[in-house]
């Protein structure tokens, strides 16, 4: 895993720490500014890795920390967080006017020419591996050997081709078939069973974060990734019941 994405996923597995241990108690104003000012840059990575999977990921889960920080700092500190999610939200506006020509679309592209409507030529994607599924729909074409086979097959037909399938599950029936789609959505209906039942913030956000990216990139199908790597972590540490968030409760 490299790249614009990449870089994006490490400052919001960074973000997500930081704000949850910032939830979990209340801390002094030093340790307060300290924490608003890493996750500010956390968020600043985010943006000018130019992400939008992650920025969309980010959007999804801030909702349940804004709660999470109302319980101890919001009357006592408002002044500082105003002040943090102005500037981010002054971030954004610069970022939409920057990117905006005369189309709203515009807003949300990097180069002025990538076709939205179809996740920047993801659906093309989904196509050919849908096709290859298809012809292997049991067992698939092997674990790995699926993203080989998309590359040759949708060279064929476009001119750049990818070794992704740019989405989690249909990556997983290219490589391993409907046996190996079960064991994924098994495993991911079991981390949700487990987090529903520690009743944590931080892992359900981490959840929602596996889903939107799951439905842009592999995220957990294929050879093994950072992504992978981060659920093995969360997984364990929710297993262990080590990161339980009270200030659900």
């Amino acid at each position: 895993t490299y790249g614009a994405h990449a870089i994006g996923r490490v400052a919001f597995i960074g973000f997500l720490i930081r704000i949850y241990f910032l939830s979990k108690e209340k801390v002094n104003t030093k340790k307060l500014l300290i924490s608003l000012f890493m996750i500010f840059l956390y968020i600043y990575s985010i943006y000018i890795a130019n992400s939008r999977q992650i920025l969309l990921a980010l959007i999804a889960i801030s909702p349940l920390w804004l709660l999470a920080l109302n319980k101890y700092y919001f009357k006592e500190y408002r002044i500082y967080i105003y002040i943090i999610f102005s500037l981010l939200t002054l971030m954004l506006i610069i970022i939409l006017i920057g990117n905006y020509n005369g189309n709203i679309l515009d807003i949300f592209q990097r180069t002025g020419k990538e076709d939205i409507f179809t996740f920047t030529g993801r659906v093309y994607v989904w196509e050919s591996a849908l096709k290859l599924i298809e012809n292997n729909p049991i067992l698939g074409y092997g674990y790995g050997a699926g993203g080989s086979e998309l590359y040759y097959f949708h060279g064929l037909t476009s001119k750049w081709s990818t070794h992704s399938a740019h989405n989690i599950f249909i990556h997983q029936l290219l490589d391993l078939g409907i046996v190996g789609f079960f064991i994924l959505l098994s495993n991911l209906l079991y981390y949700l069973y487990l987090t529903i039942k520690s009743k944590s913030r931080i892992f359900f956000s981490f959840f929602l974060f596996i889903m939107v990216v799951g439905f842009l990139e592999r995220s957990l199908s294929g050879p093994p990734s950072l992504m992978y790597f981060f659920f093995i972590i969360f997984f364990f540490y929710l297993k262990q019941n080590k990161f339980h968030n009270k200030v659900i409760s």
